[in-house]
Order: C-alpha cells, then structure tokens, then sequence
C-alpha cells in the first residue's frame, strides 16, 4: 500500500471517529433531556446541572483529541510521502551524474592531453562543430583532426557529417 492511500485511509478513520464522538455527545444530551422529562423539568440531581456535568467529560475530550490527532497523521503521511518521494528522486538523479562523472574523469585519466582538452568542449557542447572545437581547443586543424580520428576509433566520440559541416558528438552519455 502506498502512502498516499494509507494517508488517505486514516484520515478518514479519524473523520469516522470525529463522527462517533458526534453520535456519542448527541446521545448524551437525548439521555439528559429524558431525565430531564422524567424528574418534571429540571437539570439538577444533587445540586449539579447534568448539562454541565456531562457537557464535555473526558471520553469527548479524548475522543476529540484522538480523531484529530488521527487526521493529522493522515494529512502528515500524504504530504511526507510527496516530500519524500521528491527527495529520493533527487539523491538518485545526484547519484547517477556523480557516476557519470567519475566515469568522465576516468577515461579522461587515459587520454593525452590534446584528446583529453577535445574531449571536455565535446562534452560540455554535444553536438560542437569541428571549427568551433578548434578554436576552442587552439589546436590546428590537423592536430584536431588527428585527435578526433584517435577519440573515434576509441569509441568515445562519433562524427556526423552535414554537408560541409562536420559535428562532434559523444558516443554514449558519460
């Protein structure tokens, strides 16, 4: 059973107390009324208001208590499992970019220099145009071929060709 519905169903078993304790106040003031007919009008048995004495004893008083405690609980399970949920999703999304990046600093540990430099503009541009690459990196534009030819057959980029335009894209997200 998931949170949402488990808050769902105590509040409602906290409204269905509320209830009880409704039925169960209304019912004593029926029994007062009837004494009430019963000893010829009055309240008062041993000089104390059976109004007063049973307005609100301690079974309402609990009873109140308990049912809105119930709710609350209730509305506390809904909005806990939102605020959760949210947060686990955040630690995993967290986990897998950390992963994702010790991967990158890994591979990049087993580059040269120049392919580890492409490699870092590729990635912070997928898609980067080889032009733009080169001037990124300062490298000539047939070192920066060389180094791509060298990332490509290492599987870790792949170039589209469009028209004259050639764009640079990782193989895989890392």
């Amino acid at each position: 059973m998931n949170a949402k519905t488990l808050g769902t169903l105590i509040i409602a078993i906290g409204i269905a107390m509320g209830v009880l304790v409704g039925l169960f106040k209304y019912n004593t003031s029926r029994i007062i009324d009837q004494q009430m007919e019963l000893s010829g009008g009055t309240c008062f048995e041993n000089g104390v208001c059976l109004h007063q004495q049973y307005a609100f004893n301690l079974p309402t008083y609990a009873g109140i208590i308990l049912a809105v405690l119930t709710i609350a609980l209730g509305v506390y399970i809904i909005f806990f499992a939102r605020t959760q949920q949210a947060f686990l999703e955040t630690i995993n999304e967290t986990r897998k970019q950390g992963k994702g990046e010790e991967k990158f600093s890994i591979i990049l540990k087993a580059l040269s220099p120049e392919e580890r430099l492409a490699m870092q503009k590729v990635r912070e541009q997928d898609g980067i145009t080889q032009t733009t690459l080169m001037l990124r990196t300062d490298l000539s534009k047939t070192k920066l071929s060389f180094v791509l030819s060298d990332l490509e057959k290492k599987g870790l980029i792949k170039k589209v060709k469009e028209g004259k335009i050639n764009r640079i894209h990782m193989k895989e997200a890392i």
